[in-house]
């Protein structure tokens, strides 16, 4: 599938109703400690009083806000894009944001002229085309500045539930990138990193709290990005759902994968 057509199909699902088609998962996901952790200790490595931000498909900024809490007296400039503007006035309410940019992550290098001393793309690189995207940034980062991106691993039980019934969503395989496309992409622009794995999980006790018929209500859409689900998909992808639960949790897994600007 043509790389628009992917970014299409991700952005207009979030685009609008943006609480309801997303506002669910971190409720029911628990990476958020694991990630708050990760970008606290690089943040408090940062030698600055004040430090530049940009949170690159930032979503709602909860994860920022806590890791935020915890490094006074420490000072922060925040640049936030997200395509849904949802999304971003609801960023605002939680972040010290100096500005808010509507905008395919793509185009931001060709938009913003500074530069920045951590950019964050957190679960945001899945329908991006990675060629040469690293090296943009790069450019926009400050000496000594790093790139800290959370995508989560091929071996995800919500990868597993992605590539089983994508095609018969679809009518193509799986294509969206995960943890191990950007490390191979790393790789092959020859950019350092480093990789953190760290195991989560789905609780499907908490997703069923929200709503009863959780799965195929909010967590199925999420998953294949469309409400336009066949009863025969559902139905299928509820039953494969319940054969990767154990005690009433499915195991996630995800990278933190570093760069750093020497």
């Amino acid at each position: 599938m043509k790389p628009e057509k992917k970014r299409e199909r991700y952005e207009e699902f979030y685009k609008t109703s943006w609480a309801k088609a997303y506002g669910f998962w971190h409720k029911v996901i628990t990476r958020g400690e694991h990630q708050v952790r990760l970008l606290e200790e690089i943040l408090s490595k940062i030698d600055k009083e004040t430090i530049s931000i940009l949170d690159v498909g930032c979503g709602q900024g909860d994860e920022v806000k806590e890791a935020l809490s915890r490094l006074s007296p420490k000072k922060f400039q925040i640049t936030a894009n997200d395509t849904s503007r949802e999304a971003l006035d609801m960023y605002a309410r939680n972040n010290p944001t100096e500005e808010l940019i509507q905008e395919r992550l793509e185009n931001l290098p060709k938009r913003l002229k500074s530069k920045y001393d951590l950019i964050l793309f957190s679960h945001c690189l899945y329908s991006v085309n990675l060629d040469g995207l690293f090296h943009m940034y790069m450019n926009m980062l400050q000496d000594n500045g790093s790139i800290l991106i959370f995508l989560d691993s091929k071996e995800s039980g919500l990868k597993k539930i992605q590539r089983k019934f994508w095609k018969r969503v679809h009518g193509v395989a799986f294509d969206e990138n995960t943890a191990e496309n950007v490390v191979n992409e790393l790789s092959e622009q020859k950019i350092p990193y480093e990789t953190i794995p760290f195991s989560n999980y789905m609780d499907l006790d908490r997703l069923q709290e929200i709503e009863k018929d959780g799965i195929a209500k909010l967590l199925l859409p999420f998953a294949f990005r469309t409400h336009n689900l066949e009863k025969a998909v559902v139905e299928d992808a509820v039953a494969y759902v319940m054969t990767l639960e154990k005690e009433r949790k499915i195991e996630n897994n995800t990278y933190a994968i570093v760069v750093r600007k020497r």
